[in-house]
């Protein structure tokens, strides 16, 4: 099976090599007419078809054919719907345009070809550390910019960070199990407190400190293994995620982005106050801390 490369990007082409590898050579062809992206990636297979030799055809050509932005991180349904409605309760600070801009900002960092590469914009491959640098980074530029649109982006772009952080690591685990020994029930979502909450009992510092962890993503196995359920290791993002209903303490992990979120607009509300070069863009009521 012969793959030919026309893929747009240096990263479809190094997934092009890892199929290539595992499917080995053949009689038949297979051509990628597009990157991979928001777009489904189209396909065409050419005469006779016969049996791959390590990797089932219609795998190859389901994973192909899938829109690959949005089932990565958490749904972007999900982003979307806890964005938006954290945003929208603050109508007297944001317009609908600048909701969307915050939004869209937010989805964009699980494209493919943008997002994706950046485990930090995610928490991804124990990127812990890397990723409060990342969000500190964001707010660093809101703090510096006076440009009001560049300040909305990267806003949204923390938000997306942290909440895949209650996605992608193993906190609420750590949070339940010490909790479990402590009572000997399992806390409902809305008892779990955020990270940063978490951090004032020392015993749960020291827990966090140590166990904190999360799931090792690679987008060559998400294409060959997360999309079909085929891969078992406890370490991986496919079986640590908690990014859609069906996921195990998917509920815990979307309430808690959800406070988190409120969290964020607070502090960015803050932010964007104490520079006057944005500050009057912002101001569409006086009373904007709430």
């Amino acid at each position: 099976m012969e793959i030919h490369r026309e893929a747009s990007f240096p990263q479809d082409v190094e997934l092009l090599g890892v199929l290539e590898s595992l499917i080995g050579k053949g009689s038949n062809e297979l051509y990628i007419a597009k990157k991979f992206s928001d777009s489904p990636v189209t396909t065409e297979i050419r005469p006779p078809q016969t049996a791959l030799q390590k990797l089932d055809q219609a795998m190859i050509l389901r994973a192909l054919s899938t829109s690959l932005s949005g089932v990565l991180t958490f749904r972007t349904a999900t982003h979307r719907e806890i964005s938006q409605a954290g945003l929208s309760a603050q109508l007297k600070n944001f317009t609908p345009q600048d909701i969307a801009t915050i939004v869209n900002a937010n989805l964009d960092q699980d494209k493919w070809d943008e997002g994706q590469p950046h485990p930090e914009y995610h928490f991804d491959n124990n990127k812990l550390l890397a990723g409060k640098v990342y969000v500190d980074s964001q707010y660093a530029l809101i703090r510096a910019t006076s440009n009001p649109q560049e300040a909305l982006e990267a806003f949204g772009k923390i938000l997306h960070a942290q909440q895949d952080f209650y996605a992608h690591t193993n906190f609420v685990e750590l949070y339940r199990d010490y909790f479990h020994q402590h009572s000997g029930h399992y806390p409902l979502p809305r008892e779990i407190p955020l990270y940063q909450d978490a951090l004032k009992n020392p015993q749960l510092r020291t827990i966090l400190q140590t166990q904190l962890k999360s799931g090792e993503f690679s987008r060559a196995e998400f294409i060959l293994k997360d999309l079909f359920h085929l891969n078992h290791d406890p370490n991986s993002h496919e079986m640590m995620n908690k990014d859609g209903p069906g996921r195990p303490l998917y509920p815990e992990a979307k309430d808690l982005a959800e406070r988190q979120t409120g969290k964020e607009i607070e502090k960015f509300l803050k932010t964007i106050r104490k520079n006057f070069r944005i500050k009057s863009f912002f101001e569409k009521n006086p009373a904007t801390d709430g």
